[in-house]
């Protein structure tokens, strides 16, 4: 950045200039970021209303598939659709149908397993969790639902909305063959728990201390005189 010199720079502060030079950086990044976003807003506009292929139907060799999601999205470019199924045995071809530059379109695959991989099911499990939870827009009940996502994320060790992990250390702390100790933990009352009923009452106020100093100071005198009498006697 240039800077004024002379007699100028006196009554111009420097600091003054770095604030405002950040200032149009910052307004320049904004309006540059606001056409970014409308550029980007044209883009998702138009490639929304020109789908790559559109209506997608897929009819699985085995009638007992089950696939994930259940409706296939429209494909955009640059926007693979993935789907998961769950199939009896793999073979024979899977039949794609859709619409494709307003032209009915169709193709056929030819399933076969290349190679074992794992984590395919709980890819598949955790697509049928993704439209089981969707279910709720669809007046589907809490209950229901929550029924069927159980089911799934306990059969396949997954974490839903309704299930959780937890880690057990199975690492042992203690030596083989050392001797065990026990003790006492300080822990909290449980929950409805009273501590007065457990413990009693305790004391809310000062003890009577001087009661009980003037009555033992009594008691010496006491026992004094009487050894007195005794000595006289």
């Amino acid at each position: 950045m240039v800077r004024p010199h002379g007699l100028l720079s006196d009554f111009i502060d420097p600091l003054g200039l770095d604030a405002l030079a950040l200032h149009d950086l910052a307004a320049t990044v904004r309006e540059l970021g606001a056409r970014a976003q409308q550029h980007r807003r044209v883009e998702l506009f138009a490639k929304l209303e020109n789908p790559v292929l559109a209506d997608i139907e897929l009819v699985w060799p085995d009638p007992d598939a089950e696939a994930w999601p259940a409706r296939v999205p429209d494909l955009y470019a640059g926007e693979p659709v993935v789907v998961t199924a769950r199939l009896a045995a793999v073979h024979g071809d899977l039949e794609a149908s859709g619409v494709r530059a307003h032209q009915a379109w169709r193709t056929g695959v030819k399933l076969s397993v290349r190679k074992e991989s794992a984590g395919i099911n709980r890819l598949w499990a955790r697509r049928k969790i993704a439209a089981l939870m969707e279910d709720r827009v669809r007046g589907i009940p809490e209950g229901v639902i929550r029924r069927r996502v159980l089911e799934v994320a306990l059969g396949h060790h997954l974490v839903s909305k309704y299930t959780s992990l937890v880690a057990v250390d199975v690492t042992p702390a203690r030596p083989e063959g050392a001797a065990l100790k026990s003790g006492a933990v300080p822990t909290n009352l449980p929950a409805g728990w009273q501590h007065e009923r457990v413990f009693g009452h305790l004391p809310k106020g000062a003890t009577p201390g001087r009661f009980y100093l003037l009555t033992a100071m009594l008691a010496l005198a006491l026992a004094a005189a009487l050894r007195g009498v005794r000595a006289v006697v």
